[in-house]
């Protein structure tokens, strides 16, 4: 948390407590603008071109493949993609490089993946879980 929060990826800047989530809409470079207009081709507004709204970390570690548009396998990948600033650089872009080492690296991926990951939701257990319904279905159990 003391690097997710920390000078360098400063991720709590989007991604605020408690649902690690924030409001609003940044480019960050995944796809070039002009091939990917996000929010833009909803709003028609050229201010919108690129941008993406903020998502919950919350149970990140179970979402794979990441981002908008699955570009990122893992979140290691993730993580790597931050610290150098994102994919295509442009002025419109809402994020910095930043230095990491790799102990700071894997700490950061050790939150996302285990710290922000309610162990329910993972097992599958209530309130998380997600039973089959069979109605109205040739799968209807039959009792003998």
């Amino acid at each position: 948390l003391q690097v997710f929060n920390g000078l360098g990826p400063r991720c709590n800047t989007c991604h605020n407590e408690p649902l690690f989530s924030g409001p609003g809409f940044f480019h960050l470079g995944v796809r070039p603008i002009h091939e990917d207009l996000g929010r833009g081709a909803i709003t028609g507004q050229p201010q919108d071109d690129g941008r993406f709204k903020v998502p919950s970390l919350r149970n990140v570690g179970l979402r794979a493949p990441y981002f908008h548009n699955g570009g990122k396998a893992t979140l290691e990948e993730v993580v790597d993609f931050y610290a150098r600033g994102g994919d295509f650089r442009s002025p419109q872009v809402n994020i910095q490089p930043f230095p990491l080492n790799p102990q700071d690296r894997n700490a950061l991926v050790d939150l996302l993946r285990n710290g922000l990951t309610d162990p329910r939701v993972a097992q599958g257990l209530p309130p998380f879980d997600h039973p089959t319904l069979f109605t109205r279905s040739n799968r209807a159990p039959r009792l003998y």
